[in-house]
């Protein structure tokens, strides 16, 4: 439909006037689902939220491939809203949840990953145009934007990338036949979508291989190597670990909570290695053996009266290591993962008084 001068300033004046409805939308969509998924333990990347300027709707009006009857009920993005995950099976996992909380209108959602097309992958992914449920529309909360719909987009960190890349590739196309530069670019469709299935693929071996361990764990079977897997979930159901870390709060060691890129077992599995604790048997019996120690090791590291250390189960599991095998783990050892000079020499000192007084 081709529209006037003087339709396309009403129009936009119209859209203008109601824009903040779909700001809230957004934002409200945007807050609940980001509860939701955190919920479900998955981990969001990026949530992304805007109301369509008027511009842009100006634009999309005047698109010579759109034929809009009644732009401001026929445009389904007005309002739109995107999620940004690590994984595919993420990806499923809140689609499905976007449609049991909200009104998908499946005649005009799009899911790209069903797509058959090579060039499709990664493209938009899945664009769900979501309306309230009719539970939802009740609520005063969501009263001024019942009868409004949203876009609801999800899709993986890589598809993202790639949704992105491809958009300017496509703008931006030179010297090249068209034939030669969709067949380099739909080589490139692949990696990625070879990349977002890999990914996937590891994560579930990962789970199962931790899945396995904590049986094993459990069962007493502590015939295992040592890595970031088996010392995690050992130290999750280790009485041991449990009672030494119980000397240490008593000590004002205090417990910090971190991800597990960052919660010390990367340290401890090399320190482990260092110290020549190659399997949790062994490390298990190491801690058997100084534990009787642990008290007073602790003790000495807050002797000052005044200093708290911020630390968890896998810091007190390393200090019990250095306390058994400090002869093979030096502090130039302790330097280099990024224990500070002073935090060393604190340590090692401690480590020989309680040496010297057992």
């Amino acid at each position: 439909m081709t529209w006037s001068p003087e339709d396309l300033d009403r129009l936009a004046s119209e859209y203008a006037a109601v824009r903040q409805l779909y700001e809230r939308l957004s934002n409200r969509v945007a807050d609940l689902l980001t509860a939701l998924v955190e919920e479900m333990n998955i981990e969001i990347h990026a949530v992304e939220r805007r109301a369509k300027s008027v511009e842009s709707f100006r634009d999309k009006v005047t698109r010579p491939e759109k034929s809009y009857a009644d732009p401001l009920r026929d445009i389904t993005d007005l309002a739109g809203v995107r999620l940004i995950l690590y994984y595919s099976d993420d990806v499923a996992a809140v689609k499905k949840l976007i449609a049991e909380e909200f009104d998908v209108d499946t005649v005009r959602s799009t899911d790209w990953t069903r797509a058959s097309e090579p060039d499709r992958f990664g493209y938009e992914s899945v664009h769900l145009v979501a309306g309230l449920r009719a539970d939802r529309k009740t609520s005063k909360e969501w009263t001024s934007v019942r009868d409004l719909v949203c876009e609801i987009q999800v899709r993986t960190v890589l598809q993202h990338a790639w949704a992105a890349v491809s958009h300017q590739l496509h703008y931006k196309q030179e010297n090249e036949s068209s034939d030669e530069w969709s067949r380099r670019l739909y080589r490139l469709v692949g990696m990625f979508e070879l990349a977002d299935e890999q990914f996937s693929t590891l994560r579930r071996e990962r789970i199962e291989a931790k899945r396995k361990v904590n049986v094993a764990v459990s069962a007493g079977d502590l015939r295992l190597p040592i890595n970031e897997v088996t010392l995690r979930e050992y130290m999750h159901n280790s009485e041991v670990v449990r009672a030494i870390w119980d000397l240490a709060a008593k000590h004002r060691f205090v417990y910090q909570s971190r991800p597990e890129s960052d919660d010390f077992t990367a340290e401890l599995t090399r320190i482990s290695d260092r110290a020549g604790v190659t399997t949790v048997e062994e490390l298990q019996a190491l801690l058997a053996a100084t534990t009787p120690r642990a008290s007073e090791l602790f003790g000495r590291l807050t002797d000052d009266g005044a200093h708290h250390w911020w630390a968890n189960e896998a810091f007190v599991t390393a200090l019990m290591v250095l306390l058994a095998r400090d002869d093979r783990v030096t502090s130039g050892d302790l330097v280099a993962e990024g224990w500070t000079p002073e935090v060393v020499e604190k340590v090692m000192n401690a480590i020989a008084a309680t040496k010297q007084a057992g």
